[in-house]
């Protein structure tokens, strides 16, 4: 279920970025703006799906009786909270374009706030990083 979101989100970061790197930030919201809709509604429904579906999922994949009578509230509350994580990507995914704009590692900027903790890792990644 997650590799629709993340085909979406690839679209969404080359789009982004070069409508970011042509000076049309109209362009790159509208798209953003066209991507979050589309994932909430993919979102919603996938989840609906799953949250009704959940037996029947587990039923395919091959779990036996116990583990489906256990694994179903489970599965349904994972289920419902999809629309959530699908909502964060595809923000993350236009987000990823300043990181990319930086020959960064895509969580490159996530690094910031741990700045001042002084590992190894946090220092290379911080030395080589420009924030605007």
């Amino acid at each position: 279920m997650q590799a629709i979101f993340q085909a979406l989100n690839v679209g969404t970061t080359a789009l982004v970025a070069r409508f970011t790197g042509m000076g049309q930030p109209d362009k790159a919201s509208d798209t953003l703006r066209q991507t979050f809709v589309v994932t909430i509604l993919l979102g919603l429904i996938i989840s609906l799906f799953a949250g009704v579906a959940a037996p029947y999922i587990l039923q395919f994949i091959g779990a036996e009786q116990d583990v489906i009578t256990i694994g179903t509230p489970y599965f349904r509350v994972v289920a419902s909270g999809f629309v959530f994580n699908a909502a964060a990507m595809a923000i993350g995914s236009a987000l990823r374009r300043r990181a990319l704009r930086k020959h960064l590692p895509s969580n490159g900027p996530c690094y910031r706030p741990l700045h001042g903790w002084n590992l190894p890792v946090l220092r290379e990644v911080h030395s080589h990083a420009v924030y605007r």
